[in-house]
């Protein structure tokens, strides 16, 4: 009996509480909870019942504890940007200072009714415990508990 579960694998690099990176592969359903598609990188990032994070690094199976790291960057362009560009989403510049140190800047996007769409609305809120920063070509996960300035 095989008990191997269908997942998409897609790279990124991770960056601890404590600035260390590595490269991974994460491993996303082929069910999402929403219009019947693969898993997105925030579905399982913002899930409340994931706490570590299923992934492949250095050719071994691996679960990181999603409280340890301060952002993922997702190599390539995950369907979350254009689900958001769709439907107009918030899109905000921002330059992030991390707990561990890092810097980061660029475009915050997120969804948020317009009497809501501030920037301190989002980090006051109950917000997905991941932000989607855009940079370029970089495309950041920022958790929202390693961020420790804001600058807007």
């Amino acid at each position: 009996m095989d008990l191997t579960i269908q997942v998409e694998r897609v790279a990124a690099s991770i960056v601890d509480r404590k600035g260390r990176s590595s490269e991974i592969v994460l491993f996303l359903h082929d069910a999402s909870p929403h219009l019947f598609a693969t898993e997105t990188i925030a579905d399982r990032l913002n899930d409340p019942n994931v706490g570590f994070l299923p992934c492949e690094a250095a050719g071994r199976t691996e679960l990181i504890r999603l409280s340890s790291l301060s952002y993922v960057e997702i190599h390539g362009l995950p369907p979350e940007i254009e689900r958001l560009q769709e439907i107009g989403a918030v899109r905000k510049r921002v330059e992030l200072e991390l707990d561990n140190g890092d810097s980061l800047a660029g475009e915050l996007m997120y969804e948020a009714p317009p009497s809501t769409d501030r920037v301190s609305d989002l980090f006051n809120s109950r917000a997905p415990r991941f932000l989607l920063l855009t940079s370029g070509e970089r495309i950041l996960f920022v958790r929202r508990d390693a961020v420790a300035r804001v600058r807007l």
